[in-house]
């Protein structure tokens, strides 16, 4: 995760001097770190407005304790408000679905449930670039739908940051 890191970093100063809006009607590729890191891929269908999937892979160990993985697909949609030469702010809703996709090891027991939900949050992007932004994000409202003893949760939470490489197909 730190090189990861280093390499956002490092980007955004080597191309600070290049700042450009989002470009419209682009595909989108990139890839995430935080609540469920991943790889995503969208469309931004206007300079506004981008929609995407995101396929996050997330793994936990508790030493001993037991472990846990939890695959998860994630449509999205963000809304981008008023645009900016650089710093752009969105919103984002994400549905989460992982259907008996989260397996747990415990000394005890193996098993997988499922957990889906939506989660709704803010963000900002910086468009270090004509073709590349990096971004960061927090949730705002989490949604559970599913019955694994979650509960709706408000406030600061989920936090991610990652980047977005715009291709253009023409």
């Amino acid at each position: 995760m730190k090189i990861f890191v280093s390499i956002l970093v490092a980007m955004t100063i080597t191309a600070a001097s290049a700042l450009a809006q989002m470009p419209e009607e682009r595909v989108v590729v990139g890839a995430a770190m935080g609540w469920m890191p991943g790889a995503h891929i969208g469309y931004s269908i206007s300079s506004n407005f981008l929609l995407g999937a995101q396929l996050g892979v997330r793994m936990h160990d508790d030493k001993g304790l037991g472990s846990e993985t939890d695959v998860t697909i994630s449509p999205f949609g963000k809304y981008f408000f008023a645009k900016g030469e650089d710093f752009n702010a969105y919103a984002i809703a994400q549905l989460y679905i992982s259907p008996g996709a989260k397996f747990y090891s415990t000394p005890t027991k193996l098993g997988s449930y499922a957990n889906d939900g939506l989660v709704v949050g803010a963000g900002s992007q910086f468009m270090a670039t004509k073709n590349v932004g990096v971004w960061a994000q927090v949730a705002l409202v989490n949604l559970p739908f599913s019955s694994t003893n979650e509960n709706v949760s408000f406030g600061i939470m989920a936090p991610a940051i990652g980047i977005d490489w715009y291709l253009d197909l023409d």
